[in-house]
């Protein structure tokens, strides 16, 4: 499974919730490449949200959500 399939499971599963590169954890050294993932995503012709937040000590981060309708099916 290639990262990309893998970030487009991750948002048809969280739904509403979107993705942050904080949700992946430490583990995942290419969750800091997640905007370049979704990036790719967008190219591919999956429709991603962008929202800007602010973590509890102030940094500024993305949620990325998909916007309907999901397709779980697309077969990235």
């Amino acid at each position: 499974m290639t990262q990309n399939d893998r970030i487009y499971r991750l948002l048809v599963e969280r739904g509403e919730r979107g993705v942050t590169p904080l949700d992946l954890g430490d583990d995942d050294v290419w969750s800091l490449r997640l905007a370049a993932r979704i990036y790719d995503l967008r190219h591919r012709g999956v429709e991603i949200e962008t929202k800007r937040e602010r973590t509890s000590g102030g940094a500024k981060i993305a949620r990325y959500v998909l916007i309907p309708p999901v397709q779980p099916g697309l077969g990235l």
